[in-house]
């Protein structure tokens, strides 16, 4: 018979300890950096959420993680090398001896990178990237090529982004150190947050009865809304009737109002600034709208579809693979083809738009789970941590 030392059971049972750093908090209810955390809920796992600066309210504290570190580092000590950042995050992960290292965006990577390399032990780390170009700059290269070992695996939010990693292979990155994971969306949590369409529309001050177009998103050069209010005003001219609400708030705000009130479509056009859980108002839609110029994946989009909206977008970077030909995808900064779309929808009849509505929510629920992305980055960090014992 054999014998099982003490010593041996201990390690079999010890839980994986694992860190998701952040830069700040800030969580939305489809939020994939939760459901990472919500994928290691259990037994098997230590889970810490930490963030470099914001504290969450003491009521979401449990809906983020069990564990909450929060460094608030002040903006000074967030620039320039971030030395003390460094010192430390170098401290709390000697004492603490994590097996598993999160990070996201690329502060905590920046500093997760020279810390990992400073320790006795190293961590196994997984870098999650969100965006294409994060590394378009040299320093940031040059950065992730000095401190990039076998000890981490960077996971694109797209195939788009994971292709867009590995063009830089002066970076560091390769074949065996990048993959990805297509971000997910929680189906009945979104359906359960979602208004009915009146009410949404009441609080959005929306016309019960207009055709609106509507999109949502942070108000900067990159999403391309300038596109869209130029092509709105031109559906104006033939449907004086529809509306048009962005959900959102940026540094082009004030530069937009000035824009509508230019061309007198105040009542045409809402901007309602930023709203916390904005994919909440979905329904106020008749069709929704992304603009962007460059977009790795959409997050957006999964929740336009799990509301049953159709959809238009442009045709960059991975929202291909989000809407397939279940939405109509248009080529960027091209307000001819945006016009033509919306004149496109605007001819449809109320079955045809929930048709593509309906259509669009299949999809999200074939290829975009929250089931199968938890099961791929749990069987990611088991199999990675598994191989530094």
């Amino acid at each position: 018979m054999n014998i099982i030392s003490h010593k041996a059971i201990k390690l079999m049972t010890k839980p994986i300890k694992v860190l998701q750093l952040q830069p700040k908090y800030n969580v939305r209810t489809s939020d994939p950096k939760e459901e990472i955390i919500n994928t290691l809920s259990g037994n098997e796992f230590d889970v810490t959420a930490a963030f470099l600066t914001g504290t969450p309210e003491q009521s979401e504290m449990l809906s983020v993680c069990k564990k909450i570190k929060c460094f608030n580092f002040s903006k000074k000590e967030l620039k320039g090398l971030r030395l003390q950042v460094i010192f430390q995050l170098w401290k709390y992960c000697r004492e603490q001896q994590f097996d598993v290292i999160i990070t996201h965006r690329f502060k905590p990577l920046y500093i997760i990178l020279i810390v990992n390399k400073l320790l006795s032990k190293p961590s196994q780390c997984i870098s999650v990237i969100r965006a294409n170009g994060n590394f378009a700059r040299v320093y940031r290269r040059l950065i992730t090529y000095l401190f990039t070992d076998k000890h981490w695996k960077y996971v694109g939010v797209s195939e788009s982004v994971k292709n867009d990693l590995l063009q830089y292979n002066n970076a560091g990155f390769t074949t065996q150190n990048v993959t990805y994971i297509n971000n997910s969306i929680d189906i009945e949590k979104t359906l359960s947050g979602l208004l009915p369409k009146s009410s949404a529309r009441e609080k959005l001050g929306l016309d019960s009865n207009a055709f609106v177009f509507g999109t949502i998103g942070r108000l900067v050069t990159i999403k391309g809304h300038f596109y869209l209010l130029d092509a709105f005003k031109q559906i104006l001219i033939t449907t004086p009737s529809a509306q048009l609400v962005i959900i959102g708030g940026g540094e082009l705000e004030e530069k937009m109002r000035d824009y509508i009130q230019k061309n007198k479509m105040e009542t045409s056009i809402i901007l309602t600034g930023n709203i916390p859980d904005a994919y909440r108002f979905l329904r106020a839609l008749d069709v929704f709208i992304l603009t962007s110029l460059t977009e790795a994946f959409g997050l957006v989009l999964l929740e336009a579809m799990v509301a049953k909206i159709p959809i238009i977008a442009t045709d960059v970077g991975g929202i291909k693979d989000v809407i397939s030909n279940k939405g109509k995808l248009i080529p960027p900064a091209s307000i001819e083809s945006l016009v033509a779309s919306m004149t496109e929808h605007l001819q449809l009849n109320k079955q045809q738009l929930q048709s593509l509505g309906e259509e669009l929510y299949k999809r999200a629920e074939e290829h975009f789970s929250v089931k199968h992305y938890r099961e791929q980055f749990l069987h990611l960090i088991k199999s990675f941590h598994q191989q530094q014992h």
